[in-house]
């Protein structure tokens, strides 16, 4: 895709312009009507101008244009789920609308079409007398808690921390779902302008020269604490020359430099009175690197909200700086473009990973139902698991917050023939060489496995290069470009069916998180433990995220 700036004329002239909404002329979401809630607040506005003129009339030209966007989100209220007060005592009897009269006083089943709950609750463990833990003795066949009350005494100490805590949301009402309100609020201000100089040197001879500059910035806060702000900001700037030469009548050169530079830092954050909660209700190693916060506690098979956040922050600082050149020439039917390109690209960046700064930890209610290998149905609840403190899965990210550097170049050579084969037909045949240089990082911290040694290299050390992996300079950085545009008599002469076949490529290195820079020793292991098809996890909500858990006696 192209996109050009208008420039300025011989005449002076600008516009002004402006795109309005706001929540008083919006009706009510139906799920806002159904819970009693007022509907959300918007206020939209986009504005900007353009003005344009001679500094120099038939010489220097000036352009220049502004556009803002104020998208405020005022405080909307929103429902959510949190364990109710019985449940945060161990008393889950609510997942029970159909009463314990089935065998053995277990929940009966709910007739059907009657949308009743009907969840049984079972045991993992042996004892109903202990809090159950990685180390206790499994259930041979796991019993049911009687009326779905889970005993006092076998509540984690981490749920009791929690629930017990002043940054626990408060119930708005006593109903088993939606009975807790959270207020949130959004904005996304963004400020661009450019400005665009044309010199008319000579004749012959056209100078460009175009600056951009634009700032976004998208703060959000959330009336819980333990549910986390989010915020995002992006510098941009750009910036590029441009010499058009006149050499003959058919023939014309184009020189141009340019130079981008994008940022963007984005993720979320906590109110300062939540401090490094996850240390502080037990959870092990629930704070690493000192990074304030809850981690993400999912509840899925479950009627209750998710709680905290795993804290996905990214920062990218990517410069380019490129250099090209090129030349059309004009030749009867035919219209032959040449050039070259060179990029340098530099990209500094952290990412915490997929599983976020603080991490995760996941409850689907597989230690609560009949069986770990073939549970019956309606038996487990996620929030039930996470009373008891048994995770089936946890993972963390990167939480060091240090940044990597790496750089490569670009080669690029192309010509190409756009030929008018007909009055009807026109054909464009072009071939493109593209050349990435591979990926070094500016301090040699990047390390990578060789298959042929079996050890590890690191880069620049033992003889391994700094890239530790060869470029590609073959036969498929060639890349062809066909095309054409061709108008049937039979149509009137008023469609045109167009078709192309081209090869390109992108970037040389794949996604952020998957790059040599993260591997060890320059940046800690990532954790991620699923545990599949055993009695008990390796590790409780107690023991947190820790790479020495005892390893589930099956599955994963």
């Amino acid at each position: 895709m192209s996109a050009t700036i208008k420039s300025g004329t011989n005449s002076f002239h600008g516009d002004a312009w402006e795109f309005f909404r706001n929540d008083k002329l919006n009706a009510n979401q139906w799920e806002n009507k159904f819970n009693g809630n007022p509907r959300a607040k918007i206020r939209w506005n986009m504005f900007g101008g353009t003005f344009g003129g001679p500094v120099i009339k038939n010489k220097l030209f000036v352009f220049a244009d502004y556009q803002a966007q104020r998208f405020d989100i005022p405080s909307s209220s929103s429902n959510f789920t949190i364990f109710t007060a019985a449940e945060q005592g161990g008393d889950f009897s609510a997942l029970c609308q159909t009463g314990f009269t089935g065998p053995g006083g277990t929940c009966a089943p709910a007739a059907a079409g009657s949308g009743l709950r009907s969840v049984q609750l079972y045991n993992p463990c042996a004892s109903f007398t202990a809090v159950c833990t990685a180390q206790s003795a499994p259930a041979a066949t796991r019993q049911p808690f009687p009326g779905n009350v889970i005993p006092t005494v076998m509540i984690s100490p981490v749920a009791s921390n929690l629930f017990g805590s002043s940054l626990y949301p408060a119930a708005a009402n006593s109903n088993f779902q939606s009975n807790a309100i959270f207020t949130t609020s959004a904005a996304q201000k963004v400020d661009q302008g450019d400005l665009k100089v044309d010199y008319k040197a000579t004749d012959k001879d056209t100078i460009s020269y175009r600056f951009t500059r634009a700032y976004q910035n998208n703060p959000s806060t959330n009336s819980q604490p333990l549910l986390g702000n989010g915020f995002g900001t992006t510098p941009i700037y750009n910036t590029v020359g441009d010499w058009t030469r006149l050499i003959g009548s058919s023939l014309v050169n184009d020189f141009r430099l340019g130079w981008s530079h994008v940022t963007l830092n984005s993720g979320n954050s906590f109110d300062s009175s939540v401090g490094q909660f996850g240390n502080t209700i037990g959870i092990g190693n629930g704070n690493p690197a000192s990074v304030n916060g809850l981690l993400a506690l999912n509840f899925s098979n479950s009627a209750l909200s998710n709680l905290g956040q795993a804290e996905q922050t990214q920062s990218f600082d990517d410069h380019v700086w490129q250099v090209e050149d090129s030349i059309a020439w004009t030749h009867g039917r035919h219209v032959f473009k040449f050039g070259g390109q060179v990029w340098h690209e530099t990209i500094k960046t952290f990412y915490a990973g997929n599983n976020g700064e603080l991490g995760l930890m996941d409850f689907d209610g597989r230690f609560t139902n009949s069986s770990a290998t073939n549970p019956a149905g309606n038996t487990g609840d996620g929030g039930a698991d996470f009373v008891l403190g048994l995770p089936f899965q946890y993972g963390r990210g990167i939480s060091t917050g240090q940044t990597w550097q790496q750089s490569s170049n670009i080669i690029g050579v192309y010509a190409q023939d756009t030929w008018k084969l007909t009055d009807r037909l026109t054909l464009t045949l072009g071939l493109r060489y593209e050349a990435h240089t591979p990926w070094v990082e500016e301090h040699n911290q990047q390390a990578n496995y060789n298959f042929a040694t079996g050890n590890v290299d690191l880069a620049g050390q033992g003889g391994a290069s700094k890239a530790l992996y060869k470029g590609f300079y073959g036969g498929r950085d060639f890349q062809p470009r066909i095309g054409f545009a061709w108008t049937p008599e039979m149509l009137g002469g008023h469609t045109v069916v167009r078709g192309a076949f081209t090869v390109s490529s992108y970037l040389e290195g794949t996604g952020t998180n998957l790059r040599l820079t993260l591997n060890e020793p320059f940046v800690p292991a990532e954790l991620n433990a699923i545990y599949n098809n055993t009695p008990l996890p390796g590790t409780t909500t107690s023991d947190g995220q820790t790479c020495s858990q005892r390893l589930p006696t099956s599955g994963t």
